[in-house]
């Protein structure tokens, strides 16, 4: 995920954010005892590690959008940071507004 975002990988990424998002949440879930985090401390510091990549995602696809002119080559980049955005999370339809 680190590689992706410093190599303005926004889509990529993205994709590993919400697949680790989603492993974070099923094992959680599953937890219906609630010792799974007692047992396992290792999955909420993996998951503190992951967690700020969600804002960091963002904010690289908005300052690429931002700072990139539109151009044939360049509109590719564009698809992927917004599907980057979107693939992110459920409510990010409401950051497009503010561009």
């Amino acid at each position: 995920m680190w590689s992706a975002v410093e190599q303005s990988d926004y889509l990529l990424a993205a994709q590993l954010y919400l697949f680790a998002r989603h492993v974070h949440t099923s094992l959680m879930l599953g937890d219906v005892d609630g010792t799974m985090a007692a047992r396992f401390p290792v999955i909420d510091r993996q998951w503190g590690a992951v967690a700020h990549f969600h804002e960091a995602i963002l904010e690289g696809c908005q300052r690429a959008l931002a700072s990139t002119k539109t151009d044939p080559v360049k509109l590719f980049l564009h698809l992927n940071y917004i599907l980057a955005v979107l693939f992110r999370d459920e409510d990010s339809f409401k950051c497009y507004w503010d561009f």
